[in-house]
Order: structure tokens, then C-alpha cells, then sequence
């Protein structure tokens, strides 16, 4: 995206990407494949730009996010909590690795704008987007699933509105 402002940006896409697969499983060796591509823009990317890597916990679960965008970081660390801030809200101690591991990398030229599932490895792999609002529905999604096959807690989204009484 591109800066506005002190610390806002404009995405290109303000909704979900295009090319959107949730079923990368079914083809041997591409999860791994778009988790090597992302790793090799992080390293190769990693003197001009910076990477942020930074561990939260959602309903217990540890999800790790890496991404060279600092518009996906800011909101990645303003919305969880770290799991010192988990630790100190609930006096659990978190997780020491993480369920859901997600990379999200822009300008990754030899990458089209999209964003992969891998339900075996609970990893999320996106390119070439800054836009929070599928990334945090993509990883909340991982995270219940973690939840409903480790624990049988199985959540439910929904909302409700009162008019006149009604």
C-alpha cells in the first residue's frame, strides 16, 4: 500500500484478494513452496525493508505473524495480545511455540497478489496485500480451528440490532 498520514495506508485491494486458495494441501509440496518463497523475499529483501516477526495470543493459541509490511504489523500488535500482556491478563502461561504461523510479504515481484491456506500445518501465506481485515478473518478462522480440534470449543460469529424496540 501506499503511506498516508503518520502511520496510515491505502491498500490497492480493499477487500479480499482474488487469488484466494484454501485447499493448497491437495497439492504435494506447495505449502512449502509458498512458505520457501516468502522466506527467500525475507532474505533477500531484508536490507532495504524491514521484517517484523511478532508472536500474540488469541483465545489461548500462539500465532505467529512475519511480514514486511509495517501497516499489517502495527495492527497485528495493537489488536492481540503478546503473550506477556495474555500472561499477565489471565496468569496462564502461554504456548511456547506457535499454532498458526503466518507470513504476509508485499512486494514480492515474482508473486502474485494472493492469499494461501494450509490447514495440515495451520500456516497462511500472504502476497502483495496490506489488507488487515482478511488477514485477521483468515487467521481467527486457524485459530478455531485449533480450538474446536483441540479443546471442542467451537465459536460462532454474529451480531444483533435493536431499532424503536425491535
Amino acid at each position: 500500500g501506499s503511506p498516508i498520514g503518520a502511520g496510515n495506508t491505502i491498500t490497492r485491494t480493499k477487500t479480499r484478494t482474488a487469488i484466494h486458495d484454501k485447499t493448497i494441501d491437495r497439492l504435494p509440496g506447495r505449502r512449502d513452496e509458498l512458505v520457501g518463497a516468502a522466506e527467500a523475499h525475507i532474505r533477500a529483501s531484508r536490507e532495504r525493508q524491514p521484517v517484523f516477526a511478532h508472536d500474540v495470543i488469541i483465545h489461548g493459541v500462539r500465532v505467529r505473524a512475519t511480514t514486511n509490511s509495517s501497516h499489517l504489523h502495527d495492527f497485528w500488535v495493537d489488536n492481540w495480545y503478546s503473550p506477556e500482556e495474555w500472561r499477565t491478563i489471565t496468569g496462564m502461561t502461554p504456548p511456547a511455540e506457535p499454532q498458526v504461523t503466518v507470513y504476509a510479504m508485499g512486494q514480492v515481484p515474482d508473486q502474485e497478489e494472493a492469499a494461501y491456506y494450509s490447514r495440515r500445518s495451520n500456516t497462511i501465506v500472504f502476497f502483495n496485500t496490506a489488507y488487515y481485515g482478511q488477514l485477521k478473518s483468515w487467521v481467527l478462522g486457524a485459530v478455531g480451528r485449533v480450538l474446536a480440534g483441540e479443546y471442542g470449543i467451537h465459536s460462532i460469529h454474529g451480531a444483533c440490532v435493536e431499532k424503536d424496540g425491535k
